[in-house]
């Protein structure tokens, strides 16, 4: 299994909830592009706390399935949870990665992850798995954040730290920081006819969802400082920047470029 550098903390829930809030309709957008209808049979694979799994459930509706598959084992007890709750029937999950699970090959109308790949250290072979999964003329589809740039303005100093540390993590985890700009290509290398398209999200420093930055450095501290990337001072530093920054009601971060990728399989 590969190194998921966020942790599983009860920060990480919450930031897991911010980013699902801020990224909801932009991916719903992407599930629409890539063609999900009722009655379809999906998997969300790395589905962390399941917000997209839910989600699709909506789409496909009552004659269609959705099974949500995560490493984790305290999300998936989360979503179990939820589902029951929400009185959720068509929506499934069960602990398990792309490279390693017990699903039924060529059994799914719609194959699709989010925020998975930067976390991969193999990308090409998790997309294989993702196209096994995929019933012949299925969809798989993916989104991707790219590390390449993050932006803020009035300039921030401490965004731009954090994503360097974010990005040296991944890089010691021998992940691929920009492989979302590279997902177009390898899922034409694949063998499927590839769409692609790019967003990104602005979050302004007025909005409850400005502190995404200050959790993620919070969540990181411990692997930033046994790796080395920070000394104890220096990322105190950033992290009393990151806190400031929040209260600049005149500042935005646009985070990481996001594509959206998506393909079928040959019949």
């Amino acid at each position: 299994m590969d190194k998921y550098i966020l942790g599983s903390a009860k920060k990480e829930l919450e930031r897991l909830k911010i980013q699902s809030a801020v990224f909801a309709r932009e991916t719903l957008q992407t599930l629409k592009l890539a063609g999900i209808k009722k009655g379809m049979h999906c998997v969300d694979i790395g589905c962390g706390i399941g917000d997209v799994s839910f989600m699709l459930a909506e789409l496909v509706g009552k004659d269609g399935s959705v099974t949500g598959l995560d490493a984790n084992k305290d999300v998936i007890e989360f979503c179990k949870k939820r589902a029951e709750k929400e009185n959720a029937t068509n929506i499934k999950f069960f602990v398990g990665n792309v490279y390693d699970n017990t699903l039924k090959n060529n059994s799914f109308d719609f194959v699709f992850s989010r925020f998975l790949f930067q976390h991969l250290a193999d990308p090409r072979k998790a997309l294989r798995e993702m196209i096994k999964l995929a019933r012949n003329g299925g969809v798989i589809a993916a989104e991707e954040n790219d590390h390449g740039m993050w932006l803020s303005y009035p300039p921030s100093s401490g965004y731009e730290k954090l994503r360097n540390a974010y990005v040296g993590l991944l890089r010691l985890a021998k992940c691929d920081e920009l492989v979302a700009r590279k997902l177009y290509s390898l899922f034409l290398d694949a063998g499927l006819n590839a769409n692609v398209g790019v967003y990104s999200i602005c979050i302004p420093m007025s909005k409850p969802s400005s502190i995404v930055g200050v959790l993620i450095a919070e969540i990181l501290k411990p692997k930033v400082l046994e790796a080395g990337l920070m000394a104890e001072k220096e990322f105190r530093s950033m992290l009393a920047d990151l806190q400031s920054y929040t209260k600049k009601n005149n500042a935005l971060a646009l985070y990481a470029l996001t594509f959206r990728v998506w393909g079928k399989k040959h019949r």
